[in-house]
């Protein structure tokens, strides 16, 4: 595992571009990688596959990337696990603390790091609700 002042030569293993368009319920869809996440009428929780759930390394430190590529304010949460903000606009910070919400600007790109320690499927999405409801959430995945 790097060290934290060494985390942003580590290339990202997941990038999350946020963005909207047009449709949905609401008539916009946020999305996440292009894609709206919505849940079908009748709700399986064991079936949350839909969105593609991303793989995260177990006990491995990973670099995320949030990419803000709408004009709108995105304060992206994690379930499950926390992380440092290593950089903002490819301008590294240090950040004394721990997160599990990183506020990504407009038009800006976030990048965490973290280290999975819990398995299971987590919840990753926008903490504006009215984002998420109409789709700007997917799930990850951290293997036993």
């Amino acid at each position: 595992m790097p060290t934290w002042a060494d985390a942003l030569d580590v290339p990202p293993a997941h990038t999350f571009e946020l963005n909207a368009q047009r449709g949905g319920p609401y008539g916009i869809a946020w999305t996440l990688n292009g894609v709206a996440y919505v849940e079908p009428a009748t709700f399986d929780p064991a079936d949350h596959t839909r969105h593609g759930s991303m793989p995260f390394a177990r006990e491995r430190f990973q670099r995320v990337r949030f990419v803000n590529a709408s004009y709108r304010l995105h304060p992206m949460h994690v379930h499950g696990m926390f992380f440092k903000v290593l950089a903002r606009n490819g301008t590294s910070g240090d950040e004394p603390y721990w997160r599990d919400t990183a506020l990504v600007h407009p038009q800006e790109t976030v990048d965490v790091g973290l280290v999975p320690l819990d398995p299971g499927r987590w919840m990753l999405h926008c903490h504006i609700l009215g984002h998420a409801d109409s789709g700007m959430m997917t799930t990850v995945e951290v293997a036993p």
